[in-house]
């Protein structure tokens, strides 16, 4: 649960400090500094340790730095360096309002990350709800990063603003610093942002284990700038986001997956468009196993079409709803012709010999979802013999079914065949062709349809 699972290493090695001491300034010239491993270092920022200060080299916990972006800025690019920021009493919930435990200066920074491969954690030793920091100016971001293969967590933004934003990745494109691999995980997004985390031409991210309430939109792809790409968005925690818990936008290959999303408009049975995970025009993302508040389909405002918009060629796969899994929602059975009598197929005058296909069921009346189709269905046949049917689909006829059935001993007509087929493109015709073993002795005519069903898709 959020920062109640945030963990850092112990250091392995205490080396002499890198900075040497400022007359005047306690803690400069501490004989040893911490490092996580056999290069990188470990940075502390504590704004309510008495004395703290920005002059510090931050390496020890009892001299550490007073702003996180100080310590961000000793930061040395993939050297394992992590900075680590301190608890205090200022969750907007909390104590803050008991002056007497000392913890009252709250992180309230617009800070940078632009070095790549640094760890930025915040320690609540004993609670969920990480570090509180406050977003010092509306509109304003509290980190924005632009470096590659750096991590967030432990914190809880809030801010009392009308907007502003969590954490952002902004690429600097003018110097080719990105923010790819970036990793939030165990954080808090109040309602008071405008995003909780935008991702801005963000490849690679994995953003996982964070709580998101009443934030207008929780996760989301900017698209005015580059799409995002292979992000991976799972095991968080929406409530009441009303804008879009998830925008995926013109996201592609997005993998979202085990988030939970509670919103009560959906649980109710009002309207909440697109107020679940939303993807506009984005393809090939993998949306599966989430749980939503929302109904299946069928019940109009709020249900799980109206909740969510899928891509076109996405994968949309055992999210559960408030009365079940959206695999197992009904289609029903359809069948062509219907109300009519079978289409006519004539087989070759010639003995097993395929004559040319003729439409079973035309382009205007084929779903426009993609299908497939479950049943052959013979209807009346012109005369005894073995007989082979074969089925097309699309304009350059490609088969998809072979069936052989016989009637024999005068009984010509209505036998079911069984057509386990490929699934169907949106609109694809199905023809027909028939092959007799008599035909020398003079064409068969057959009367058929087919029973189909459609195959349910991403949310539309």
């Amino acid at each position: 649960m959020t920062a109640g699972d945030v963990g850092y290493n112990l250091p392995l090695t205490r080396l002499n400090p890198w900075y040497p001491g400022q007359m005047g300034v306690p803690g400069t010239d501490t004989e040893t500094g911490l490092r996580q491993h056999c290069t990188g270092t470990i940075f502390y920022v504590d704004p309510n340790y008495p004395g703290a200060s920005d002059a510090r080299d931050g390496t020890n916990p009892t001299d550490p730095m007073l702003t996180v972006q100080a310590a961000l800025n000793k930061c040395q690019g993939y050297r394992g360096d992590v900075v680590v920021v301190m608890a205090n009493n200022n969750w907007e919930y909390d104590n803050s309002g008991n002056t007497t435990i000392g913890q009252n200066t709250i992180i309230s920074e617009q800070v940078v990350m632009n070095t790549p491969g640094v760890r930025l954690i915040g320690v609540n030793q004993s609670g969920v709800t990480g570090v509180p920091w406050l977003n010092p100016a509306s509109g304003g971001v509290c980190i924005t990063v632009n470096a590659c293969n750096c991590t967030v967590e432990g914190f809880a933004f809030f801010g009392h603003r009308a907007t502003g934003l969590g954490v952002a990745i902004q690429p600097i494109y003018l110097f080719g610093t990105y923010g790819d691999n970036l990793t939030v995980r165990h954080c808090i997004f109040d309602e008071y942002f405008e995003y909780g985390i935008l991702m801005q031409d963000a490849w690679s991210c994995d953003i996982h284990h964070n709580w998101f309430y009443a934030t207008p939109i929780g996760i989301a792809n900017d698209d005015t700038v580059a799409t995002s790409i292979y992000d991976h968005i799972h095991h968080n925690y929406f409530r009441n986001c009303p804008g879009c818990a998830i925008y995926i936008g013109l996201g592609e290959h997005w993998n979202v997956y085990e988030n939970h999303i509670w919103n009560d408009d959906a649980a109710s049975g009002s309207a909440a468009t697109d107020e679940g995970i939303e993807v506009a025009g984005g393809d090939y993302n993998f949306v599966h196993h989430n749980t939503m508040s929302c109904l299946l389909p069928g019940a109009g405002a709020g249900d799980y079409i109206d909740f969510n918009t899928g891509g076109t060629n996405d994968v949309w796969s055992q999210n559960t709803c408030a009365n079940g899994t959206s695999d197992d929602i009904y289609s029903p059975v359809l069948v062509f012709p219907t109300m009519a009598a079978g289409a006519t197929i004539v087989s070759a005058a010639v003995n097993w010999t395929l004559a040319a296909p003729a439409v079973i069921m035309p382009a205007v009346s084929a779903p426009a979802v993609p299908y497939l189709v479950q049943a052959l269905v013979i209807e009346s046949m012109s005369k005894n013999g073995e007989f082979e049917f074969v089925l097309y689909y699309g304009n350059a006829n490609t088969e998809f079914a072979r069936v052989r059935f016989s009637q024999l001993g005068g009984f010509f007509g209505y036998c079911v065949l069984q057509t386990p087929s490929v699934l169907i493109p949106a609109g694809a015709r199905i023809y027909g062709a028939l092959a007799c073993s008599t035909g020398g002795g003079g064409a068969a005519t057959a009367t058929v349809s087919i029973i189909h069903r459609v195959v349910p898709g991403p949310p539309a």
